[in-house]
């Protein structure tokens, strides 16, 4: 008899249980194949889905196959067609032009601005906690743009567009100073 035993954390199991296990750990799925699976997906539910849309909902799953057909899931419950609008929606996110517009109202020092335009993502319902985190990503992205270059579109699963316009973006902003603000965003 075999018994499979799946979690995400095998830290809490006790060592009576885990002296007695094969152990096979699996990593992250790439956004990419998960996008492929997701359009099967979305084309078994007779639904079309743009592929920005899909790769949206891939990297909000940050490699978690179950947790990017959860959000699928909860995009189909809104209609025939899945966008990136409709994505955004659901998962409560910023889009990207308004998060490079902010970063460039941080690269000027304008900080009316910047307060105007949190201003309007909470009077707009957004979730302070879920725009700091996408102000973090968005950052960490800027500064691997600067450090790494056109290799950012593979190492973050980008186009070559969306990596050109983050390597334009990051010359904006020195390191350390990208630095100095991916760190005020990820200790709030």
């Amino acid at each position: 008899m075999v018994f499979i035993l799946a979690t995400t954390e095998p830290q809490k199991l006790p060592a009576t249980i885990l002296s007695r296990c094969q152990r096979f750990d699996f990593g992250r799925i790439p956004a990419a194949q998960m996008q492929g699976r997701l359009l099967e997906a979305a084309q078994g539910a007779e639904r079309e889905a743009t592929p920005g849309a899909l790769m949206l909902i891939a990297r909000a799953a940050e490699g978690g196959m179950r947790d990017a057909l959860s959000i699928l899931d909860m995009c189909l419950g809104y209609g025939r067609k899945i966008d990136e609008a409709l994505v955004r929606q659901v998962l409560g996110t910023s889009d990207r032009s308004f998060l490079f517009h902010f970063s460039a109202a941080l690269a000027d020092q304008k900080a009316a601005e910047v307060i105007g335009m949190i201003d309007q993502l909470i009077r707009g319902g957004k979730d302070p906690q879920i725009f700091a985190k996408d102000v973090s990503a968005h950052l960490r992205a800027l500064l691997m743009a600067r450090l790494i270059g056109k290799e950012i579109a593979q190492v973050l699963e980008m186009t070559e567009e969306d990596a050109e316009e983050y390597i334009r973006e990051g010359e904006r902003l020195s390191t350390s100073r990208l630095m100095d603000l991916l760190d005020q965003f990820i200790d709030r």
